[in-house]
C-alpha cells in the first residue's frame, strides 16, 4: 500500500490528504449533529408532549376536584344565598370549559407520541384515552343534573348524585393517573434514548483520534517520502557539482521526483558519454599533432637540402658566369687580333 501510495504524483497525494482530511470532518461533523438532531427532537417531544401531558392532567385532575367542592358547596349547604351558588355553578361551568380544552390537548399530544411507540403500546394509550373521555362525558352529565337539581331544590336527588359522581370522579382520576405514568414512562424512555445517544456519540472522540491519527500518519508518509526523494536529488546535485558522475539517484517511484530522477541520470550518462567522446577526440588531435610535427621536421629537412643544392647551383651558375666572361674576353681578343692582321 506505502509503495503504490509512493508511486502517486504529489499533486495527488497533496490532494489525497486534503481529501481524507475534509471527509473525516465532514463524517465527525454528520455523525455530530446527527446525534445532537435526535438528542434535540427527543427533547421536543418530552417537552411538548410528556412534560406537557403530565402538566395538563395535573391541571385536569386539580379542575374535576374542584367542581367537586363546588357541586358539594352547592349540594350540602342548603339555604346559602343565591349569589353564592351562581358563583359556584359559573366556576363549574368555567372549569368543565377549561377541562374539555385541556382533553383535546391531551388527546392530540397522546396521538402524536403514540405513532413513535409499539403498537401494544399505542393500544394502551388509545384505551385508557377513551376510557377518560367515556368517565368525562358521564362526570359533566352528573355534574349538570346536580346543577339543576339544587336549581329547583332538590337537594335529596343532588346528594344521590353527589354519591354516583364520587365512583365516576375516582375511576376518572385513576384513569387519569395511568394515562400520566404513561407519560412519565414515555420520559423514562426518552431520558435513556438520549443517555444512550450520549453514550453512542463518545464513539466520535474515538473516530477523532483515530481519523487525526491517520491524517498525520499520512501527512508524515506524503512529506517524509518527498523530503527522502528531493534529499537524493540534492545530494546528486551536489556530486554532479563536484565533477563526480560515478553517482546515480536511486528513486525508483513513478511520481514526478521520480521521473526527475530518471531525467537526471540520463542527463549524466549524456555527460559522460560526451566527456568520453571528447577524451578520445583528444586523443585523436593528439596523434594527428605528431604526425603533423615529424611531417614538418621532415619537409624542413627537405628544404634544407633544398637550399643547399640552390646554393650550389647559384655558386655554378657564378663560376659558369665567369668562365663565360673570361671565354667572351677572349674571344674578343681573338676578333681584334684578326683584324690587326
Amino acid at each position: 500500500m506505502f509503495k503504490v501510495f509512493g508511486n502517486l504524483k504529489i499533486s495527488i497525494k497533496l490532494v489525497s490528504v486534503v481529501i481524507f482530511v475534509a471527509l473525516f470532518i465532514a463524517a465527525v461533523g454528520f455523525l455530530g449533529m446527527n446525534d445532537m438532531n435526535k438528542i434535540n427532537n427527543r427533547a421536543m417531544l418530552l417537552h411538548d408532549h410528556n412534560l406537557k401531558t403530565i402538566e395538563d392532567i395535573n391541571s385536569l385532575k386539580e379542575n374535576y376536584l374542584e367542581i367537586k367542592i363546588a357541586l358539594l358547596q352547592i349540594t350540602y349547604e342548603a339555604g346559602q344565598d343565591s349569589d353564592k351558588n351562581e358563583k359556584n355553578i359559573k366556576q363549574i361551568n368555567d372549569l368543565t370549559k377549561k377541562n374539555e380544552e385541556l382533553f383535546v390537548k391531551i388527546k392530540e399530544a397522546n396521538g402524536s407520541i403514540r405513532v413513535a411507540k409499539s403498537k401494544e403500546d399505542g393500544e394502551k394509550d388509545k384505551n385508557t384515552i377513551e376510557k377518560i373521555d367515556s368517565s368525562a362525558k358521564e362526570y359533566l352529565d352528573d355534574s349538570m343534573k346536580i346543577v339543576n337539581f339544587v336549581g329547583v331544590g332538590d337537594y335529596k336527588s343532588a346528594i344521590s348524585e353527589i354519591a354516583k359522581i364520587s365512583e365516576v370522579s375516582e375511576t376518572l382520576i385513576q384513569e387519569l393517573g395511568v394515562l400520566n405514568n404513561a407519560a412519565i414512562e414515555d420520559s423514562d424512555r426518552i431520558y435513556v434514548a438520549n443517555n444512550d445517544t450520549y453514550t453512542n456519540s463518545k464513539l466520535i472522540i474515538v473516530v477523532t483520534v483515530l481519523g487525526f491519527i491517520c491524517s498525520i500518519a499520512l501527512g508524515l508518509l506524503t512529506a517524509i517520502s518527498i523530503s527522502r526523494e528531493l534529499k537524493k536529488v540534492v545530494d546528486f546535485a551536489g556530486y554532479l557539482g563536484s565533477g563526480d558522475l560515478t553517482k546515480d539517484i536511486d528513486i525508483n517511484s513513478k511520481d514526478e521526483v521520480g521521473e526527475l530522477a530518471k531525467a537526471l541520470n540520463k542527463a549524466k550518462e549524456n555527460m559522460q558519454l560526451l566527456i568520453s567522446e571528447i577524451i578520445n577526440s583528444s586523443s585523436n588531435i593528439s596523434a594527428t599533432s605528431e604526425e603533423l610535427s615529424a611531417t614538418s621536421e621532415e619537409v624542413s629537412a627537405k628544404m634544407d637540402m633544398i637550399n643547399q643544392a640552390t646554393e650550389q647551383i647559384t655558386k655554378g651558375i657564378h663560376d659558369l658566369s665567369a668562365t663565360t666572361s673570361q671565354v667572351n674576353a677572349s674571344t674578343e681578343n681573338y676578333c681584334c687580333n684578326r683584324c690587326s692582321n
